[in-house]
């Protein structure tokens, strides 16, 4: 599209010193995709005339439509791009000058309410997701929920975010304020509960989390207090709803607690950094999760566990900078060891085993970067193997944890053939 729009500039600049010419734009060319992909480009001036009265605003039988035109100034020609739903109804619209991106943008919903308006002042003339990204933006967008309530203002200039964005509940109310500058967050960052009431304030200075960020519970108390230099946790104090002390983190170290809808979580810090144990707990203070992270990744063992038995682990992962990597294992319910697999960065790698919910031997097999070489699988309590894979080549036969017949799988040359 980018091509087509530069060719139709091209033709443009030698042609328009040329023919009739009147105050309002002439539409000069028209290129057309229809639904089936087929691409057709319109010059003709007798073909062009049944589209110049066309509302492309209104539903079309194409996928998108870019008109070209010219004016009385041969350095000025604007161009529209539109796209539409397979509906036909209109989805984007996007005003060009002299084959850049630049004027009004406006993009809607299927049904056919507006999602967004904003001016773009530059970048690919065109309405692909690529194309998007290249757009600058200036002055105030809009954006808008399906419903048609008001869903952010956010202020641009020159192609960065520039002044308070201010984002909305669907009922209208305030939820969050974005102070930017030069496309950095910069002054208080504050979100609010629907009812108007403050929730968190936390300030950024250049982009970078520097000074004061307090929370507040739904009577006005503190829930947390800290205190940021340069992205780095300096200090930090956490409280419950009735103002107990829950964890505290001094000159870079110790726990953060933040309060979550199913409970808490327990982060530890080091050096003013995530680094180390991650706890994950409900209301009642119950183990649901633990993992370990260092430089923002996870490492190390993380356990997940069954939130209706306290402590009883449902499945452990070992990570490696957030790959897979080492012994994965799961339980039942009941406390008894259902799997265990050796992984290798993501990838089935050596033994996998497999047992029922009352300990008899499900399954046993071995794999070499996720190939299956050869495996042996039981039916409850029976110590002869029911089928076999050897070599990569067999039938996997699977039950569930209480021995009902679950399917079978044909393997050839370590992977199903199914």
């Amino acid at each position: 599209m980018r091509f087509i729009i530069l060719m139709f500039f091209g033709i443009l600049l030698a042609t328009s010193c040329t023919g009739f010419r009147s105050s309002e734009p002439t539409l000069v060319s028209i290129n057309l995709i229809d639904r089936e992909g087929m691409s057709e480009t319109v010059t003709n001036d007798e073909r062009l005339k049944r589209y110049v009265d066309v509302d492309f605003q209104a539903p079309q039988p194409y996928v998108k439509v870019l008109r070209v035109y010219k004016t009385k100034d041969a350095n000025v020609i604007p161009a529209y791009v539109t796209s539409y739903y397979p509906t036909g109804q209109l989805k984007q619209y996007l005003e060009v000058l002299n084959g850049r991106a630049k004027g009004a943008y406006r993009e809607w919903y299927q049904n056919g309410s507006q999602k967004l308006e904003g001016q773009v002042i530059g970048g690919v003339a065109d309405v692909t997701t690529d194309a998007e990204k290249s757009w600058l933006f200036d002055g105030m967008s809009q954006v808008w929920n399906e419903d048609g309530s008001l869903q952010a203002n956010i202020p641009y200039q020159n192609g960065e975010l520039s002044g308070t964005s201010i984002y909305y509940y669907p009922s209208g109310a305030i939820a969050r304020r974005a102070p930017f500058n030069h496309g950095q967050l910069d002054g208080d960052y504050e979100v609010y509960r629907e009812d108007g009431a403050l929730f968190q304030r936390i300030e950024y200075h250049a982009g970078s989390l520097n000074g004061t960020a307090v929370g507040y519970w739904e009577d006005g108390s503190v829930s947390f207090q800290e205190f940021y230099c340069n992205n780095k946790l300096g200090s930090g104090a956490y409280f419950d709803s009735t103002g107990a002390c829950l964890a505290k983190v001094e000159k870079g170290k110790g726990w953060r607690a933040i309060h979550t809808n199913d409970g808490w979580e327990l982060q530890e810090f080091r050096n003013g950094v995530l680094e180390g144990e991650v706890k994950v707990m409900d209301k009642r203070g119950n183990l649901l999760r633990r993992y370990q992270v260092k430089k923002d990744v996870k490492n190390g063992e993380e356990v997940i566990y069954y939130p209706t038995v306290a402590n009883q682990p449902k499945l452990s992962v070992n990570w490696l900078d957030s790959n897979i990597h080492g012994m994965v294992k799961t339980w039942y319910e009941n406390g008894v060891q259902e799997s265990q697999r050796e992984m290798t960065r993501n990838v089935k790698n050596g033994l996998l085993t497999s047992w029922y919910k009352d300990g008899n031997l499900m399954l046993i097999e071995e794999y070499d970067m996720g190939k299956l070489i050869k495996g042996k699988y039981y039916r409850m309590g029976d110590k002869n193997p029911v089928s076999k894979v050897i070599g990569g080549r067999g039938l996997a036969t699977l039950f569930d944890g209480d021995g009902n017949f679950l399917h079978k799988i044909n393997y050839n040359n370590g992977a199903p053939t199914e």
